[in-house]
């Protein structure tokens, strides 16, 4: 009911339907219940707010959308309701952005309901999405755009950890952000076939989830928490079985730590004044925030190819946070905007 108060009807009417993912975070994780949202429903919790209205002559601006993730399909659906007709851009060849990640780890496949739902809304507005298109500022200065929605997500911080890097600034051999372990079967496939323990550096969301990954593929895993909690930000109930699975799994969690020092097989940290070697590593994986830098060198150059064509940037492109935030920020951004 919280993510699609009119799944009745759409049944019965044959419309798409916007379904649960399951995930609890915008409804159970309100202990007081003051404050219910859904990560699929950017209405629900925001009825007072979040009005997108018709407006005349918004069919007839060219309104560019830079990215087929969660934020950009969310955009175009609402300018859709108020009567306009963006165009996607997307560099990839599939749509989905960080949302085909998020869906790979154990028990996450519901995430791609996420983007099922609004391509099939967009597919019946007949909003076109552009794949394998990449958005250099020459591109979309001949598109002539009114408008330009950046929403072209965010990627993994790279630790400032001594022996992490190269003198370059990329990771050295066999270190790589968990964004990799999702996106490239193949290095699954050679960790396994290796066999040796993995490092995990960071013990947040994607951390926790790279960890239950490599236990299930047989691996050993030692996950490094600079933070007194492991998967701190997962709501009660999930949490709950986060933890529990990585137990099982005998994954090894070491919370209070913080790296000072890596150098294949060996992870140097420190806990409590005293510094402690752990070897045997075959594998390092670092999941220690995210940034959108290439977000914010794509705005600049797009604004002096473009510079008397107002750019909002929604999603990750703007603040890096939880698909539930890219959402709520695309549907607010779209609904709010006048010319």
């Amino acid at each position: 009911m919280l993510a699609d108060p009119d799944f009745v009807n759409k049944i019965t009417a044959k419309e798409p339907i916007c379904r649960c993912l399951g995930c609890n975070q915008g409804c159970r994780k309100s202990i007081t219940k003051k404050a219910i949202f859904c990560v699929q429903n950017p209405f629900t919790g925001r009825e007072a707010s979040l009005h997108p209205t018709y407006e005349e002559g918004l069919e007839n601006r060219r309104i560019l959308i830079i990215g087929a993730g969660p934020a950009g399909l969310e955009a175009a659906r609402i300018f859709a309701m108020r009567g306009a007709r963006p165009v996607i851009w997307e560099k990839e060849h599939i749509p989905g952005g960080l949302i085909n990640l998020a869906k790979q780890p154990p028990h996450k496949d519901a995430m791609e309901r996420i983007i099922s739902f609004r391509l099939e809304m967009l597919q019946k507005a007949g909003i076109p999405i552009l794949l394998n298109q990449e958005a250099a500022p020459e591109n979309i200065s001949e598109f002539h755009p009114d408008l330009i929605i950046l929403a072209c997500g965010s990627s993994p911080s790279v630790p400032q950890i001594p022996g992490l890097c190269l003198p370059d600034g990329q990771p050295k051999e066999n270190i790589y952000p968990a964004d990799r372990l999702f996106r490239d079967p193949a290095l699954r496939v050679k960790l396994q076939t290796d066999g040796l323990p993995v490092a995990v550096l960071g013990g947040g969301l994607i951390g926790t989830e790279a960890a239950e990954t490599l236990s299930l593929l047989g691996l050993p895993v030692t996950v490094f928490e600079l933070g007194s909690e492991i998967a701190k930000d997962l709501n009660k109930n999930r949490r709950y079985f986060v933890m529990e699975r990585l137990r099982m799994g005998r994954v090894s969690l070491l919370t209070g730590v913080r790296v000072t020092n890596v150098c294949l097989p060996c992870v140097t940290c420190r806990k409590g004044g005293k510094e402690l070697d752990f070897d045997g590593f075959g594998t390092i994986l670092y999941a220690l925030g995210r940034q959108n830098l290439s977000s914010r060198r794509l705005e600049e150059n797009v604004k002096k190819a473009v510079p008397y064509v107002p750019i909002l940037s929604i999603g990750d492109a703007r603040q890096p946070g939880m698909a539930m935030d890219a959402i709520a920020d695309a549907a607010l951004t779209a609904a709010n905007f006048h010319f």
